[in-house]
């Protein structure tokens, strides 16, 4: 790894906020982590799908409705795209999605 692809991994691994119950939760070092791999897992096709379908259904009754309704939107989006959604990826996804979406994680304000 060269001097300017370590800036960029170390720029790009201190770009997240962790809500401090996370924190106290976890630790500082493993809530950390988490929220670079979540906003990671977020990034890639099927976590895109995630976090649309979680944002488009945040407005139904129950938190039962709404995930399985964000579930149906991302498998029928997956198959669509020709991805191979497994459900118990699909259920982490959304889970991590909700929690993005509830504050716990995201991108650090500049």
């Amino acid at each position: 790894m060269n001097v300017f692809s370590a800036i960029g991994h170390f720029f790009k691994h201190i770009g997240v906020f962790v809500a401090d119950e996370f924190v106290k939760i976890f630790g500082a070092d493993a809530a950390h982590n988490f929220a670079v791999a979540a906003e990671g897992v977020l990034e890639t096709e099927l976590g895109k799908l995630a976090w649309t379908a979680v944002n488009e259904v945040k407005g139904l009754a129950s938190g039962a409705e709404k995930q399985a309704a964000a579930f149906t939107k991302i498998m029928s989006a997956a198959a669509t795209a020709g991805l191979d959604a497994k459900a118990s990826i699909v259920n982490m996804l959304i889970e991590i999605a909700v929690q993005k979406l509830n504050g716990m994680f995201g991108p650090a304000a500049l």
